[in-house]
């Protein structure tokens, strides 16, 4: 069983049963359609969505509804989708789906080392200078119409 515990340190399991997957299917979430599931893993709106039907009957439970659980939600993202990805890998190996639950393992890792790669890019020196340099460049415009704006009001009060 996977867990994450939200900004208020409640625990959320995340399992799926049979049920939770009939239920995903249902509302438009087929966990063995894997090139559609993992494309709606892939958005974090969805992600959502899918997460909420695993964890509602929890959520009633303790008498969170679904915008109080969408707070908890967004404020504990990374760890509630690792939680889920975690859970789906082993529902569909649990259920002959090896080869899905393994791919879509392997999509959430690409995920994040994509995101790595793109955290580094962004702190590299030559991106850092390059946004250095961009910022300077407009600030020097901003000045340059500053200036013409205060010369052509001067010029208007003058008159």
């Amino acid at each position: 069983m996977h867990t994450f515990s939200d900004h208020k340190n409640v625990e959320w399991n995340v399992e799926i049963s049979i049920l939770d997957a009939k239920r995903l299917k249902e509302n438009g979430f087929d966990m063995m359609d894997f090139e559609k599931f993992s494309q709606q893993l892939s958005d974090i709106f969805d992600a959502y969505e899918i997460l909420w039907h695993i964890v509602k009957d929890q959520a009633e439970s303790l008498s969170i509804d679904a915008e109080e659980f969408a707070k908890r939600y967004s404020k504990s993202a990374d760890s509630a989708y690792t939680a889920l990805v975690g859970a789906v890998t082993d529902f569909s190996q649990r259920h002959g789906k090896k080869a899905v639950g393994r791919a879509i393992a392997r999509v959430w890792e690409a995920t994040n080392e994509a995101e790595l790669k793109r955290l580094q890019l962004l702190e590299s020196k030559t991106t850092t200078d390059a946004i250095s340099r961009v910022i300077s460049q407009e600030l020097e415009k901003a000045e340059k119409e500053l200036d013409k704006m205060g010369r052509d009001s001067g010029s208007k009060s003058d008159e």
